[in-house]
């Protein structure tokens, strides 16, 4: 009678073949911070302790104990720990682990032991697998090639991405494109533990006039990088034979000289027409009616009337319109002399 009231008692608590709900795989980014679950949801007790072992990052390593959390004695959290632990009362335990690397990959297991009521009972759940992975950076370049002016030399390069496997494609929106690298070729190994790999592509453009977005894809997991290039299209011309530098120095000069030119005569227009300005006006007292009637008087023309008067000859004056009357100075004596002047 008594071991069937125990028998009942504990199965009251939790059933003996229960097992651990773990999600088999858990993933996350380089840097970010990833929660573990641990539970078992056909058990009821409320006092227990959860221990948490990394088994290596193939399962296969030694067994290194990593956090350990018990319900009546709970630890004071820490911040700026790795590994921290909490519990629920289903009962659950989910350890927490901060910025991610890719050391922090591999195999963890969690075991949860009841104490009270009794009897003391253990179980360990499966192996969870962690994967840190480092999403790609996906660059595209072009180039001419020389041996098909139709034809550009396309490159993705994909650099600093964890695990190595993922799927790499080139698609165009016009042409065609020919591979050269398959997904396992041109990849290095960083000393950080990444991967970088170089993809190339040769793209047709023969029929592109207008050119073609060239896309390179990167898959990993379930994401999707992208990266997009516009490539001219590529026309099989001869190239036109440019003049020498000094062909352009015949024009240039000859512009120069021309545009001197009419400088001066514009300039010498203005010129007279000051000039013509200021002999209406009469200032004679101003220093350029002065040149100006100089020069004026200068390039006045004699003519002599043919025939009649050969030793006459014939100038066109100009007096200014102001007339200045000059005082005689008075003679230093008051007589006056006379002379015979006589001409011959």
């Amino acid at each position: 009678m008594h071991q069937k009231l125990a028998g009942r008692h504990k199965a009251a608590w939790c059933k003996p073949d229960s097992g651990l709900d773990r999600p088999p795989v858990v993933r996350g980014a380089r840097g970010d911070s990833v929660t573990l679950p641990c539970a078992c949801g056909s058990c009821d007790f409320p006092d227990f302790r959860s221990e948490w072992v990394y088994n290596g990052r193939h399962g296969s390593g030694a067994s290194k104990q990593i956090a350990v959390k018990s319900s009546s004695k709970p630890p004071k959290p820490d911040p700026e720990s790795k590994f921290s632990v909490t519990h629920q009362l289903n009962p659950q335990s989910s350890l927490l682990i901060r910025n991610l690397q890719l050391n922090d990959s591999g195999v963890y297991t969690c075991k949860l032991m009841k104490r009270l009521p009794p009897p003391s009972l253990a179980w360990t759940g499966p192996a969870t697998r962690l994967e840190v992975y480092v999403s790609p950076h996906v660059s595209l370049s072009a180039s001419a090639t020389e041996a098909a002016l139709n034809s550009t030399l396309v490159i993705c390069l994909v650099s600093d991405f964890y695990p190595e496997a993922l799927h790499v494609t080139l698609n165009t929106t016009c042409g065609g494109r020919m591979m050269l690298d398959h997904n396992t070729a041109s990849i290095t190994v960083a000393p950080s533990g990444t991967f970088t790999g170089t993809y190339r592509a040769l793209v047709d453009t023969a029929g592109c006039p207008n050119g073609t977005e060239v896309t390179c894809s990167v898959r990993q997991f379930a994401a999707e990088t992208r990266s997009t290039i516009w490539v001219p299209g590529m026309r099989n011309e001869a190239p036109t034979q440019q003049l020498p530098a000094y062909f352009l120095l015949i024009p240039i000069t000859a512009a120069v000289l021309v545009l001197g030119l009419i400088f001066f005569v514009v300039l010498f227009k203005i010129y007279k027409v000051w000039c013509g300005n200021k002999r209406e006006t009469g200032s004679a007292a101003a220093p350029g009616h002065r040149r100006c009637t100089q020069e004026q008087a200068a390039g006045s023309e004699l003519s002599q009337e043919p025939g009649v008067y050969p030793d006459i000859a014939y100038a066109d004056l100009y007096f200014g319109s102001t007339r200045t009357q000059t005082r005689r100075p008075p003679a230093a004596h008051e007589h006056a002399e006379y002379g015979t002047v006589s001409t011959r």
